[in-house]
């Protein structure tokens, strides 16, 4: 738990350094490809690079524990079909 939120608030940082760049992912263009672009034009340096990747592939196991199994509906979900 831990690890994601140094990993959420670094990536927050490196995000706002390059949204006051301007830096945007172009459409059409993959994540690594945009990363790479970003380093070639000196916005961001390989370990700024490295904790974006971490980051952006940390995200859907931050959203997967959201996701409950059928037979493991959250309390809420319990609570309100017994009512």
């Amino acid at each position: 738990m831990v690890w994601f939120v140094s990993l959420g608030l670094m990536a927050i940082a490196l995000e706002r350094k390059l949204r006051h760049a301007h830096a945007v992912q172009p459409p059409m263009v993959d994540y690594q490809t945009w990363l790479h672009d970003l380093m070639k034009q000196g916005l961001i340096d390989t370990d700024e690079a490295a904790a974006l990747r971490e980051a952006n592939a940390a995200t859907p196991i931050a959203i997967m524990v959201d996701d409950f199994a059928p037979s493991r509906q959250p309390l809420r979900q319990v609570v309100d079909q017994a009512a």
